[in-house]
């Protein structure tokens, strides 16, 4: 028995091949869609974490000018709010100044231009030795004696102020940066 292929109806084979055609072309734009949906993802990542770097440059740039400008021993205010960057000591009870939002704007905070997109402040905290009138800490703790009279002071060779400089930038809105670094200066 030979098997043949009959041609008596071919009406009932027309569209067929378009119907496999469709499928194929349809299974195709699945794969270039979920393609791209990854594309554009791993651009967005790139651009997030390029975002990040230049705020992490513009902070850390931000950050050497205000250890300079604190390096300086500028006025601080005794107590209160920060002007100018510049913030009293710290009180133990009070929320960190640097993780409140609202130290972040208008005059609590000093604005960095440094010629690129990110939006940098910084405020420098005076860290006040409260044991001292002048504020100042001994440099090392080895070179200081202590006499008998309770009411005398320490006396030491070196004794240094300290401040905590702390810079937030924030690139193109997205991307935010906080840097700290703490100060001695002579």
């Amino acid at each position: 028995m030979k098997y043949q292929m009959s041609f008596k109806n071919p009406k009932r084979q027309v569209g067929v091949s378009l119907i496999i055609v469709l499928l194929l072309l349809l299974i195709i734009t699945l794969l270039g869609l979920a393609s791209l949906r990854g594309v554009l993802m791993e651009e967005r990542m790139t651009a997030s974490q390029a975002d990040r770097g230049l705020s992490f440059q513009a902070a850390e740039q931000a950050l050497r000018v205000a250890e300079f400008r604190a390096a300086t021993h500028p006025p601080f205010p005794a107590s209160g709010a920060c002007v100018d960057g510049l913030c009293p000591p710290p009180v133990s009870t009070d929320i960190d100044r640097w993780d409140v939002a609202a130290t972040w704007t208008g005059t609590a905070s000093t604005v960095i231009n440094l010629g690129n997109a990110a939006q940098t402040r910084y405020i420098i905290e005076w860290m006040r030795n409260p044991g001292r009138p002048d504020g100042r800490w001994p440099d090392n703790a080895d070179d200081c004696t202590v006499s008998g009279d309770v009411s005398a002071e320490a006396t030491c060779n070196d004794w240094s102020q300290r401040y905590r400089v702390s810079v937030r930038s924030v690139e193109a809105g997205r991307s935010a940066v906080i840097l700290q670094s703490s100060i001695v200066a002579p």
